[in-house]
């Protein structure tokens, strides 16, 4: 599908103003997911103590890493200090039974969001690129089709491109006890990009 405006001047010739729409499927290679382990312990200094080791356990496979504490009351008694520890993780599909094993050995009570394929940032980079350079050739190939069915001289001006952003919903946070109940990952995913220009003919 392709939007087309046309403005046709006698004095200054015309512009052609298009938008094309493209897109390109990519196979996913890594897998995203958020996790979140709920830690309790009456001592702080023991908490930070687990704080540490749970951390430590998933830098491998975990990028982003954040924690904060509370102290419980319970019938307006000190009952115990409890932890939240979020991490954003991604990793390559081929670690998913490391991450299951990490997640085993790590101690507190897990909750994980679902498993999302995902590509990382420097290969989106490479597609959206090549579909720049893709929407280029195309608006190239646009100019020479005009300069020959208006028998003038075109030449191509202000290209611009968007790429829209999906907005994700956020995903839930599901209570496992065991690796092996770790949420089927959903498949992704299909890249979009929308070229704006003019063509100018004299």
């Amino acid at each position: 599908m392709r939007w087309l405006f046309f403005i046709a001047s006698f004095l200054f010739g015309f512009n052609i103003t298009e938008t094309i729409p493209l897109n390109i499927k990519a196979s996913p290679t890594h897998l995203k997911t958020h996790i979140q382990i709920v830690l309790d312990e009456k001592d702080l200094s023991k908490l930070f103590s687990k704080i540490e080791e749970a951390s430590a356990k998933l830098k491998p496979l975990c990028q982003k890493i954040t924690y904060n504490f509370n102290p419980i009351y319970k019938n307006n008694k000190f009952f115990t200090y409890r932890s939240y520890l979020n991490a954003e993780c991604t990793f390559e599909k081929s670690k998913i039974k490391k991450f299951s094993n990490i997640l085993a050995k790590t101690p507190g009570i897990k909750r994980l969001s679902s498993i999302h394929l995902t590509i990382p940032e420097s290969e989106k980079e490479k597609i959206i690129k090549n579909l720049k350079l893709q929407a280029y050739k195309k608006a190239l190939k646009r100019t020479e089709i005009f300069s020959k069915q208006l028998q003038k001289t075109c030449i191509l001006k202000n290209i611009s491109f968007n790429t829209p952003v999906r907005i994700m919903p956020k995903a839930p946070l599901y209570r496992i006890k065991k690796a092996e109940a770790l949420p089927p990952p959903k498949e992704d995913k299909i890249y979009n990009l929308f070229a704006r220009y003019t063509i100018e003919c004299f």
